[in-house]
């Protein structure tokens, strides 16, 4: 099964991010941290957005500071089609200069997969925190399999099966892409025996 790097579409506003408001007690590693939040409260997001309330509405994926928010019809979707144990959607209160909306949920990753070729992988410090370079990760091909969505142990990546994908562009939602892992990206212990193999000779 192939897997997609999960991304905005290209007609994306690039100004338009959600600010993370509160509940205070949390920090942003509290979405990364792949535990359930179990939130009896909404999380807050301001913004600035000039174009206002309905043109936010038109995305059904809008990114914020801490994740990504999803619209009423792309939360039904992630209901339908993913365990769960993988992701929890959380309630939301959008405030902007032209209103409130509550109907956006975000999504938090509950599943932590372990698919890095480490050997491979180019890796930096960051704050003391050993993290894989975006743009330098080498997925090993026997571990990518099994799982739906979940957050690359290793780097903030999120990684998503095709049968998610399609189903997403099926119901064509704005504001989502996805990218397919490109093939340098990816290695076995096959693949990097014949490599071995030919510079040998």
């Amino acid at each position: 099964m192939q897997y997609y790097s999960w991304s905005i579409s290209d007609d994306y506003p690039e100004r338009l991010t959600l600010k993370f408001e509160g509940p205070g007690f949390l920090g942003k590693s509290s979405f990364t941290s792949e535990r359930r939040l179990n939130l009896a409260c909404p999380i807050e997001f301001s913004t600035r957005y000039k174009r206002g309330r309905e043109h936010i509405l038109l995305y059904d994926q809008v990114v914020t500071t801490v994740g990504l928010a999803v619209s009423p019809t792309f939360a039904e979707l992630i209901i339908e089609e993913l365990s769960d144990n993988e992701v929890e959607l959380l309630d939301t209160l959008i405030v902007t200069d032209s209103g409130r909306i509550r109907s956006y949920r975000l999504v938090n990753i509950l599943n932590k997969v372990d698919v890095l070729d480490e050997r491979h992988t180019q890796f930096v410090h960051i704050n003391g925190v050993k993290t894989a370079s975006p743009h330098h990760c080498v997925y090993d091909l026997n571990k990518l399999r099994g799982f739906d969505i979940g957050r690359v142990n290793g780097c903030n990546t999120i990684l998503l099966s095709e049968n998610f994908v399609l189903a997403i562009k099926h119901a064509k939602l704005t504001g989502f892409s996805a990218h397919p892992l490109d093939p340098s990206q990816i290695s076995s212990d096959r693949l990097l025996r014949q490599q071995s193999y030919a510079t040998l000779r």
